[in-house]
């Protein structure tokens, strides 16, 4: 009988702490609503006595609610907004250029309405960068190289057996760092890693031996552009860009050499993958131009664009002409290096994050 008991009150213990807390966990919760929608009405009453012509009640009306953190970000922005253009009626610009300020830190990506910005707020917007002062990113893609030979050199008749040269597609990657310069101008930096590939093949002795063979470089590659963006307010911004660049050769490798013999019962011949960093230059300079285009996101965009990259300096590594590595490539397959540059041709597409600092335009009497 006692054991029913205790059960019996053990269970309405129960039920009794479960209604406890929820009608606590309720009113807390309704007590939080109850904050929410009065400084929701605190703002729509702000707006109406701005309306009235009471400027002088609409800051202390709605400062308590925009420093309380009681406000959404389409409350906080209505509420600056409001604030800036009673500081405006009241001739007070430089506290209407503090609530600008907030205003921008809140959303840097605002655009103008019509219809809900004033004449005053609008111009007084306009006053403002609302570009990203730097933007940070991330990018990916293919490439193709493109041998410029302008001596040839070898030990067969280089009037008549020259090389020839065929691109192969290979891949990048990298980091960019931009800078905002003025209204759609911005310079570029950019760190990437290249891997690039050709093959080449020629006839000697008279089409007796037929010589293929690759070359794949590693090479660390730092390119300074600067870009100009075109339709800005758009979601589909196109741009273009120059500039030029340095090339660090990290490793240089003959790969995929083999020797034929035409018309012959003699089998082809082949060779291991050949190191010759050392017959090239290890620091090279490039030309660079392309175009491309943006698509807008939130705080950001992605972008595709495609850039051709014009070699500068030779290749070869003159010093490197007497060096007995050569021995192999010279002697069993017949290969020298001509004097000769690369082009390139680059396919990206990527992701840039955008850096706000909102900030006032300089006055053109500054």
């Amino acid at each position: 009988m006692i054991t029913k008991m205790g059960n019996r009150f053990n269970r309405l213990l129960g039920i009794l702490v479960f209604c406890v807390l929820t009608a606590t966990s309720s009113a807390v919760m309704a007590q939080g609503e109850e904050d929410e929608s009065d400084c929701a009405r605190t703002l729509r009453k702000a707006q109406k006595a701005y309306d009235d012509g009471l400027i002088e009640k609409v800051e202390q009306m709605i400062k308590p609610c925009l420093e309380g953190g009681q406000l959404n970000q389409e409350e906080q922005l209505n509420g600056y907004r409001l604030l800036a253009q009673a500081k405006l009626f009241d001739d007070k610009k430089d506290e209407a250029e503090g609530a600008m300020l907030k205003f921008l830190h809140i959303d840097p990506e605002y655009e103008l309405q019509p219809g809900i910005d004033s004449k005053e707020f609008s111009e007084l917007f306009s006053k403002y960068h609302t570009s990203p002062l730097y933007t940070i990113g991330v990018h990916f893609g293919l490439n193709w190289t493109m041998v410029n030979s302008y001596v040839e050199r070898g030990v067969y008749n280089t009037e008549n057996e020259k090389k020839v040269f065929s691109p192969d597609l290979s891949f990048h990657f990298g980091l960019r760092a931009s800078r905002y310069i003025y209204d759609g101008l911005n310079v570029h930096l950019e760190a990437n890693y290249i891997f690039n590939k050709y093959t080449y093949s020629h006839n000697i002795l008279g089409g007796q031996n037929i010589i293929t063979a690759s070359e794949a470089q590693t090479v660390i590659g730092i390119p300074l552009t600067f870009s100009y963006i075109f339709l800005r307010q758009k979601k589909i911004r196109p741009y273009v860009f120059a500039g030029f660049g340095m090339r660090l050769i990290m490793s240089a490798e003959q790969q995929d050499q083999v020797k034929e013999f035409p018309n012959t019962s003699l089998a082809p011949v082949t060779g291991p993958a050949i190191d010759i960093k050392a017959e090239r230059n290890g620091l090279n300079f490039e030309g660079i131009f392309g175009a491309g285009t943006k698509f807008k996101i939130t705080r950001g965009d992605i972008f595709m664009d495609a850039r051709y990259n014009i070699g500068l300096n030779n290749q070869r590594n003159e010093s490197s002409d007497l060096n007995v590595n050569d021995d192999e490539r010279l002697w069993d397959f017949y290969i020298t290096d001509n004097d000769f540059t690369f082009n390139n041709v680059y396919v990206t597409v990527g992701f840039n994050y955008y850096l706000y600092k909102p900030r006032k335009k300089k006055e053109k009497n500054e």
